[in-house]
Protein backbone atom coordinates (compact mmCIF):
# COMPACT_ATOMS: atom_id res chain seq x y z
CA UNK A 1 0.00 0.00 0.00
CA UNK A 2 2.62 2.55 0.21
CA UNK A 3 3.46 2.62 -3.38
CA UNK A 4 -0.52 4.87 -3.30
CA UNK A 5 0.97 8.09 -2.88
CA UNK A 6 -2.16 10.15 -1.84
CA UNK A 7 -3.03 9.84 1.79
CA UNK A 8 -6.90 10.12 0.83
CA UNK A 9 -7.03 7.45 -1.73
CA UNK A 10 -4.71 5.25 0.58
CA UNK A 11 -6.84 5.27 3.96
CA UNK A 12 -9.64 4.67 1.35
CA UNK A 13 -8.24 1.76 0.04
CA UNK A 14 -7.47 0.46 4.19
CA UNK A 15 -11.27 1.29 4.72
CA UNK A 16 -12.56 -1.27 1.91
CA UNK A 17 -9.70 -4.05 3.31
CA UNK A 18 -11.37 -3.71 6.72
CA UNK A 19 -15.05 -3.37 5.47
CA UNK A 20 -14.75 -6.03 3.45
CA UNK A 21 -12.93 -7.92 6.54
CA UNK A 22 -16.40 -7.21 8.52
CA UNK A 23 -18.60 -8.32 5.83
CA UNK A 24 -17.43 -11.41 5.10
CA UNK A 25 -16.47 -12.09 9.24
CA UNK A 26 -20.56 -11.65 9.08
CA UNK A 27 -21.20 -14.04 6.70
CA UNK A 28 -22.56 -11.79 3.60
CA UNK A 29 -20.96 -13.69 0.93
CA UNK A 30 -23.10 -12.07 -2.02
CA UNK A 31 -21.64 -9.30 -4.00
CA UNK A 32 -24.09 -6.90 -4.66
CA UNK A 33 -25.17 -5.99 -0.95
CA UNK A 34 -21.77 -5.72 -0.13
CA UNK A 35 -21.11 -3.67 -2.57
CA UNK A 36 -23.86 -1.42 -1.95
CA UNK A 37 -23.40 -1.79 2.02
CA UNK A 38 -19.50 -0.40 1.61
CA UNK A 39 -20.57 2.21 -0.85
CA UNK A 40 -23.14 3.73 1.40
CA UNK A 41 -21.06 3.02 4.63
CA UNK A 42 -18.05 4.85 2.34
CA UNK A 43 -19.36 7.47 0.85
CA UNK A 44 -18.14 6.16 -2.57
CA UNK A 45 -20.08 5.49 -5.91
CA UNK A 46 -20.19 2.12 -6.64
CA UNK A 47 -18.48 2.18 -9.61
CA UNK A 48 -15.11 4.13 -8.23
CA UNK A 49 -15.85 1.25 -5.54
CA UNK A 50 -15.00 -1.33 -7.89
CA UNK A 51 -12.12 0.49 -9.46
CA UNK A 52 -11.04 0.62 -6.04
CA UNK A 53 -11.64 -2.69 -5.50
CA UNK A 54 -9.64 -3.97 -8.97
CA UNK A 55 -6.58 -2.37 -7.49
CA UNK A 56 -6.80 -3.82 -4.57
CA UNK A 57 -7.20 -7.30 -6.61
CA UNK A 58 -3.87 -6.38 -8.70
CA UNK A 59 -2.16 -5.53 -5.43
CA UNK A 60 -3.13 -9.07 -4.37
CA UNK A 61 -5.29 -8.19 -1.40
CA UNK A 62 -8.70 -9.23 -2.64
CA UNK A 63 -9.60 -12.86 -4.37
CA UNK A 64 -9.97 -12.71 -8.51
CA UNK A 65 -12.88 -14.51 -8.10
CA UNK A 66 -14.87 -12.84 -5.45
CA UNK A 67 -14.83 -10.26 -2.44
CA UNK A 68 -13.15 -12.77 -0.08
CA UNK A 69 -9.45 -11.45 0.86
CA UNK A 70 -6.43 -13.24 0.14
CA UNK A 71 -4.14 -14.26 3.20
CA UNK A 72 -2.15 -10.58 2.26
CA UNK A 73 -5.54 -8.88 3.01
CA UNK A 74 -7.04 -10.40 5.91
CA UNK A 75 -3.14 -10.05 7.75
CA UNK A 76 -3.50 -6.31 6.60
CA UNK A 77 -7.17 -6.07 7.65
CA UNK A 78 -6.35 -7.66 11.32
CA UNK A 79 -3.34 -4.79 11.21
CA UNK A 80 -5.46 -2.19 10.72
CA UNK A 81 -8.60 -3.26 13.07
CA UNK A 82 -5.61 -3.90 15.99
CA UNK A 83 -4.60 -0.52 15.79
CA UNK A 84 -7.96 1.11 15.71
CA UNK A 85 -9.05 -0.66 19.02
CA UNK A 86 -5.62 -0.05 20.84
CA UNK A 87 -6.03 3.05 20.02
CA UNK A 88 -9.23 3.62 21.04
CA UNK A 89 -7.74 2.12 24.17
CA UNK A 90 -4.92 4.64 24.57
CA UNK A 91 -7.61 7.07 24.35
CA UNK A 92 -10.00 5.94 26.99
CA UNK A 93 -6.48 5.60 29.28
CA UNK A 94 -4.67 8.85 27.98
CA UNK A 95 -6.83 11.48 26.75
CA UNK A 96 -9.74 14.05 27.46
CA UNK A 97 -11.77 12.57 24.72
CA UNK A 98 -15.70 11.67 25.72
CA UNK A 99 -16.65 8.08 24.45
CA UNK A 100 -18.54 8.88 21.73
CA UNK A 101 -15.32 10.54 20.15
CA UNK A 102 -13.13 7.62 20.81
CA UNK A 103 -14.19 5.89 17.56
CA UNK A 104 -13.44 8.91 14.78
CA UNK A 105 -10.62 9.58 16.15
CA UNK A 106 -9.02 6.59 16.19
CA UNK A 107 -10.51 5.65 12.69
CA UNK A 108 -8.10 8.72 11.31
CA UNK A 109 -5.22 7.22 13.67
CA UNK A 110 -5.00 4.08 12.26
CA UNK A 111 -4.22 5.00 9.16
CA UNK A 112 -1.22 7.17 10.78
CA UNK A 113 0.02 5.01 13.23
CA UNK A 114 3.02 2.88 12.31
CA UNK A 115 4.29 -0.59 13.63
CA UNK A 116 6.80 1.12 16.12
CA UNK A 117 4.70 3.63 17.57
CA UNK A 118 1.84 1.06 17.88
CA UNK A 119 4.22 -1.79 19.92
CA UNK A 120 4.81 1.46 22.03
CA UNK A 121 1.47 2.17 22.74
CA UNK A 122 0.60 -1.46 23.27
CA UNK A 123 3.44 -1.78 25.63
CA UNK A 124 2.40 1.71 27.60
CA UNK A 125 -1.06 -0.02 28.15
CA UNK A 126 0.35 -3.62 29.00
CA UNK A 127 -0.81 -5.27 26.09
CA UNK A 128 -4.52 -5.40 27.15
CA UNK A 129 -6.39 -8.09 25.22
CA UNK A 130 -10.23 -6.04 24.77
CA UNK A 131 -10.66 -2.23 23.33
CA UNK A 132 -13.13 0.29 25.78
CA UNK A 133 -16.19 -1.28 24.28
CA UNK A 134 -15.49 -5.04 24.92
CA UNK A 135 -14.36 -6.09 21.20
CA UNK A 136 -10.75 -8.50 21.11
CA UNK A 137 -7.68 -6.81 20.14
CA UNK A 138 -6.84 -9.03 17.16
CA UNK A 139 -3.09 -10.30 17.98
CA UNK A 140 -0.68 -12.92 16.11
CA UNK A 141 -1.97 -15.08 19.31
CA UNK A 142 -5.48 -14.60 18.58
CA UNK A 143 -7.20 -13.19 15.35
CA UNK A 144 -10.43 -13.48 16.79
CA UNK A 145 -12.23 -9.62 17.00
CA UNK A 146 -15.93 -10.47 17.70
CA UNK A 147 -16.88 -10.57 21.30
CA UNK A 148 -18.96 -13.36 22.48
CA UNK A 149 -22.36 -13.99 21.97
CA UNK A 150 -24.72 -13.04 25.12
CA UNK A 151 -28.32 -13.28 25.88
CA UNK A 152 -31.45 -12.80 24.46
CA UNK A 153 -33.21 -9.81 25.63
CA UNK A 154 -36.53 -11.90 26.36
CA UNK A 155 -34.09 -13.47 28.37
CA UNK A 156 -33.26 -10.59 31.16
CA UNK A 157 -35.73 -11.68 34.56
CA UNK A 158 -36.23 -9.30 37.25
CA UNK A 159 -33.72 -9.39 39.95
CA UNK A 160 -31.07 -11.45 38.83
CA UNK A 161 -27.38 -10.24 38.35
CA UNK A 162 -26.23 -9.85 34.97
CA UNK A 163 -22.60 -8.78 33.40
CA UNK A 164 -21.71 -6.48 30.27
CA UNK A 165 -19.83 -7.99 28.40
CA UNK A 166 -19.75 -5.21 25.92
CA UNK A 167 -20.94 -2.10 24.09
CA UNK A 168 -21.87 -1.96 20.45
CA UNK A 169 -20.29 1.30 19.32
CA UNK A 170 -21.76 1.20 15.63
CA UNK A 171 -24.36 4.47 17.42
CA UNK A 172 -22.61 7.48 18.68
CA UNK A 173 -25.54 8.75 20.19
CA UNK A 174 -26.54 5.33 21.94
CA UNK A 175 -22.81 4.75 22.68
CA UNK A 176 -23.40 8.27 24.55
CA UNK A 177 -26.03 7.66 26.62
CA UNK A 178 -24.80 4.13 27.64
CA UNK A 179 -21.10 5.51 28.69
CA UNK A 180 -23.34 8.66 30.42
CA UNK A 181 -24.91 6.09 32.52
CA UNK A 182 -21.30 4.88 33.75
CA UNK A 183 -21.60 1.54 31.90
CA UNK A 184 -18.63 -0.38 30.86
CA UNK A 185 -17.39 -4.27 29.42
CA UNK A 186 -17.22 -6.09 32.73
CA UNK A 187 -19.83 -3.72 34.91
CA UNK A 188 -22.50 -5.70 36.67
CA UNK A 189 -26.27 -4.90 37.26
CA UNK A 190 -29.42 -6.15 38.29
CA UNK A 191 -32.63 -5.94 36.53
CA UNK A 192 -35.08 -3.99 37.80
CA UNK A 193 -38.11 -4.51 34.68
CA UNK A 194 -38.03 -5.83 31.36
CA UNK A 195 -40.54 -4.51 28.94
CA UNK A 196 -39.84 -6.97 26.02
CA UNK A 197 -41.09 -4.23 23.50
CA UNK A 198 -39.84 -0.90 25.32
CA UNK A 199 -36.76 -1.79 27.32
CA UNK A 200 -35.52 -2.30 30.80
CA UNK A 201 -34.80 -1.14 33.80
CA UNK A 202 -32.08 -1.80 35.87
CA UNK A 203 -29.74 -0.92 38.81
CA UNK A 204 -25.99 -0.21 38.54
CA UNK A 205 -23.77 1.68 41.13
CA UNK A 206 -27.10 2.54 43.95
CA UNK A 207 -29.00 4.06 40.76
CA UNK A 208 -31.91 2.35 38.74
CA UNK A 209 -31.84 3.34 34.81
CA UNK A 210 -34.53 2.88 31.80
CA UNK A 211 -33.00 2.48 28.54
CA UNK A 212 -35.29 1.60 25.28
CA UNK A 213 -34.84 -2.08 23.84
CA UNK A 214 -32.98 -0.45 20.78
CA UNK A 215 -30.61 0.42 23.57
CA UNK A 216 -30.47 -2.62 25.26
CA UNK A 217 -29.66 -4.08 22.16
CA UNK A 218 -26.69 -2.37 21.97
CA UNK A 219 -25.09 -4.34 24.97
CA UNK A 220 -24.17 -7.97 25.12
CA UNK A 221 -25.17 -9.27 28.38
CA UNK A 222 -23.84 -12.63 29.92
CA UNK A 223 -24.39 -14.75 33.83
CA UNK A 224 -21.60 -13.98 35.44
CA UNK A 225 -19.48 -16.98 36.87
CA UNK A 226 -18.81 -15.34 39.91
CA UNK A 227 -19.78 -12.43 42.13
CA UNK A 228 -18.02 -10.16 44.06
CA UNK A 229 -18.29 -10.05 47.93
CA UNK A 230 -20.10 -7.35 49.37
CA UNK A 231 -18.19 -3.92 48.87
CA UNK A 232 -15.34 -5.60 47.12
CA UNK A 233 -14.86 -4.95 43.11
CA UNK A 234 -13.97 -8.12 41.52
CA UNK A 235 -11.50 -8.53 38.60
CA UNK A 236 -13.57 -6.09 36.11
CA UNK A 237 -13.52 -3.44 38.70
CA UNK A 238 -17.13 -3.91 39.00
CA UNK A 239 -19.04 -3.90 42.00
CA UNK A 240 -22.33 -5.75 42.88
CA UNK A 241 -24.91 -2.76 41.97
CA UNK A 242 -26.65 -2.93 45.71
CA UNK A 243 -23.45 -3.07 47.50
CA UNK A 244 -22.20 0.53 46.61
CA UNK A 245 -23.66 4.18 46.12
CA UNK A 246 -22.27 6.90 44.44
CA UNK A 247 -20.70 9.66 46.44
CA UNK A 248 -23.31 12.06 44.42
CA UNK A 249 -25.93 10.53 46.43
CA UNK A 250 -24.58 11.10 50.01
CA UNK A 251 -27.06 12.95 52.45
CA UNK A 252 -25.78 16.57 54.02
CA UNK A 253 -25.99 15.26 57.33
CA UNK A 254 -24.22 12.05 57.04
CA UNK A 255 -20.64 10.66 56.80
CA UNK A 256 -20.04 7.23 54.66
CA UNK A 257 -17.10 4.94 53.93
CA UNK A 258 -15.56 5.12 50.67
CA UNK A 259 -15.16 1.45 48.92
CA UNK A 260 -13.22 2.63 45.85
CA UNK A 261 -13.31 4.91 42.47
CA UNK A 262 -15.30 3.70 39.28
CA UNK A 263 -12.99 2.16 36.55
CA UNK A 264 -14.34 4.63 34.34
CA UNK A 265 -12.15 7.20 36.24
CA UNK A 266 -8.93 6.69 34.08
CA UNK A 267 -5.73 8.13 34.06
CA UNK A 268 -4.87 11.68 35.51
CA UNK A 269 -8.21 11.81 36.47
CA UNK A 270 -7.98 8.94 38.64
CA UNK A 271 -4.12 9.41 40.21
CA UNK A 272 -5.61 13.23 41.49
CA UNK A 273 -8.44 11.55 43.21
CA UNK A 274 -6.44 9.23 44.72
CA UNK A 275 -3.48 12.08 45.60
CA UNK A 276 -6.48 13.60 47.16
CA UNK A 277 -7.33 11.12 49.47
CA UNK A 278 -10.37 8.79 47.89
CA UNK A 279 -9.20 6.07 48.65
CA UNK A 280 -10.98 2.69 49.92
CA UNK A 281 -11.20 3.01 53.36
CA UNK A 282 -11.51 6.60 54.02
CA UNK A 283 -14.30 8.40 55.84
CA UNK A 284 -16.06 11.05 53.76
CA UNK A 285 -18.97 13.44 54.26
CA UNK A 286 -19.65 16.94 52.81
CA UNK A 287 -18.28 19.91 54.30
CA UNK A 288 -19.75 22.63 52.02
CA UNK A 289 -22.73 22.68 49.87
CA UNK A 290 -23.17 24.99 46.62
CA UNK A 291 -26.41 26.40 46.18
CA UNK A 292 -26.74 24.21 43.07
CA UNK A 293 -25.59 21.05 44.34
CA UNK A 294 -22.13 21.66 42.06
CA UNK A 295 -19.34 21.90 42.54
CA UNK A 296 -19.22 20.44 46.59
CA UNK A 297 -16.73 20.57 48.88
CA UNK A 298 -16.07 17.36 50.91
CA UNK A 299 -14.25 16.88 53.68
CA UNK A 300 -11.65 13.95 53.32
CA UNK A 301 -8.56 12.89 55.74
CA UNK A 302 -9.25 16.15 57.23
CA UNK A 303 -9.63 18.48 54.52
CA UNK A 304 -12.49 19.92 52.85
CA UNK A 305 -11.95 18.96 48.75
CA UNK A 306 -14.11 21.16 45.92
CA UNK A 307 -15.44 18.47 43.02
CA UNK A 308 -17.40 18.97 40.23
CA UNK A 309 -20.38 16.91 40.18
CA UNK A 310 -19.05 14.64 37.11
CA UNK A 311 -15.91 13.86 39.45
CA UNK A 312 -17.66 12.80 42.55
CA UNK A 313 -20.03 10.28 40.64
CA UNK A 314 -16.91 8.45 40.18
CA UNK A 315 -16.22 8.25 43.75
CA UNK A 316 -18.46 4.89 45.10
CA UNK A 317 -18.90 4.38 48.93
CA UNK A 318 -20.79 2.08 50.92
CA UNK A 319 -24.34 2.61 51.89
CA UNK A 320 -24.18 0.56 54.87
CA UNK A 321 -21.66 2.87 56.61
CA UNK A 322 -23.84 5.87 56.88
CA UNK A 323 -24.30 7.45 59.74
CA UNK A 324 -25.23 10.99 61.04
CA UNK A 325 -22.72 13.51 61.63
Amino acid sequence: MKHIRSQKKRERLEDIIKDLYHEIAAGHEETKPIIDSLSQKLGVKVQKLNKDIDILREAGFVSSSSLELTSQGKEYALGLIRKHRLYERYLAEHSGYSPAEWHKVAHQMEHRVNLNELRVISEKLHNPQIDPHGDPIPSNENTNIEPENGLNIEELKPNEYLRILHLDDANAEILSKLAGIGLFPGALIRIISNNKDKGIGFLFQGEIFNITKREAMSLTFIHPSVLPQSNMPDIYGAFLPDAVKRLTSLPKDKSAVICGIDVNCRGSARRRLLDLGFVRGSKVSIYLQSPLGNPNAYLIRGSGIALRYDQARHILIDPQSLNPL
